[in-house]
């Protein structure tokens, strides 16, 4: 990561050290110490972490593997969420590209790995990578070679330059009519529903639901306090939403045991995968299509959905209520907050005035 030269002194009760970072190959000055003594000394210890391995010759790149640069990566990095999602993500990016040498992968084997992706049929789902997944994909080794050149572990950032697969162009949100909902109620157990009926009328996402504790529900104040495990930011869901959520919560008592709200018999966190099975199998009973993307996605939509179609919510109080950005509820649910016909009835019948002409009416309360 750095090597360090020779002592400047600056002035006279401060000296300095020059450090050349090798992932930009940059100089900077860090302060060693007030006395020449306390400079050697700290020079010493850097030069020392240095001989011991704390950075990488470039040299050295040479025998390094994708797989061995991404295994410093995973192991270092922290994303906003603290969720495995980049872990995930290059998990086929580890299958097709992990024994390379760091040093010859270039644009032309990403190239090589995106027309392998395209060409594969997901066992599970029937269907081809999507473009949108692909793009993840890209952008995450990105980060990780970003991440891992700042540190010395690569000598330059592949993906900085390369031309991505397009976004996604938007499609039609999935919801649950209150039919669907019915039917869906009546093929799952009580634990399940349980868990599905808290994602459906608190907007919360599946791994918020699963993780929630006691120690975040209020309800005294009526809200329960959470950080969002894809953004990272807290915020608080209001309880009084739906009446549904206190009966959920009054069927489940707090146990000395555990702090979690949904959990395994023993107390531990709930078996995320068992949901999904479970979850899977009650939807194919109850005949509901499931939507493209993760299954459990239906409920936060139908959440959104229902509540912009109340009108008396604006884009940003729902965007603060359910942890996403106001960009991303105009982009996608637009279509679903209904218009006055109050304020638009007539609007169009008078006689046209200039667009920087007030109204007369106005005129007049000013």
């Amino acid at each position: 990561m750095a090597i360090f030269k020779k002592l400047h002194k600056r002035s006279d009760v401060e000296f300095y050290y020059v450090r050349y970072e090798l992932a930009d190959g940059r100089r900077r000055a860090e302060k060693a110490g007030t006395t020449l003594d306390q400079a050697r000394r700290l020079l010493k210890k850097r030069l020392g972490e240095v001989t011991s391995g704390t950075f990488v010759d470039p040299k050295a790149l040479a025998s390094d593997t994708l797989s061995k640069v991404l295994d410093q990566f995973e192991a270092n990095y922290r994303s906003r969420g603290g969720t495995d999602f980049h872990k995930r993500m290059l998990k086929p990016v580890r299958a097709f590209l992990g024994a390379q040498l760091i040093n010859t992968i270039d644009a032309a084997a990403i190239d090589r790995y995106l027309a392998h992706r395209r060409l594969l049929i997901r066992a599970d789902k029937g269907r081809k990578v999507s473009e949108s997944s692909l793009r993840k994909e890209c952008v995450v080794l990105g980060t990780a070679l970003r991440w891992s050149r700042a540190r010395g572990l690569v000598a330059a950032n592949i993906m900085s330059d390369y031309t991505k697969p397009k976004a996604p162009s938007e499609r039609n949100i999935t919801v649950l009519s209150s039919e669907q909902e019915t039917a869906l109620a009546a093929k799952c157990s009580r634990d399940l529903w349980d868990v599905v009926e808290w994602a459906l009328y608190s907007g919360m996402r599946f791994g918020e639901a699963c993780s929630m504790s006691w120690r975040d529900i209020d309800r005294g104040a009526g809200i329960v306090q959470i950080v969002g495990t894809k953004t990272g930011r807290a915020r608080t869901v209001p309880l009084d939403v739906s009446a549904r959520l206190g009966a959920i919560l009054d069927r489940h008592p707090q146990r000395t045991d555990t702090n979690f709200l949904f959990h395994e018999p023993d107390g531990g966190l709930i078996d995320k995968d068992g949901l999904n099975r479970r979850l899977k199998a009650a939807m194919k009973a109850a005949k509901i299509q499931r939507e493209r993307g993760t299954r459990w996605n239906i409920f936060r939509h139908s959440f959104i959905t229902r509540m912009a179609a109340t009108g008396r919510f604006s884009t940003f109080e729902i965007a603060d209520m359910t942890g996403t950005s106001p960009q991303m509820i105009e982009k996608h649910y637009r279509a679903y907050f209904p218009v006055s016909r109050e304020k638009v009835t007539g609007a169009l019948d008078g006689p046209p005035r200039e667009a920087n002409q007030p109204d007369t009416q106005d005129r007049k309360t000013a």
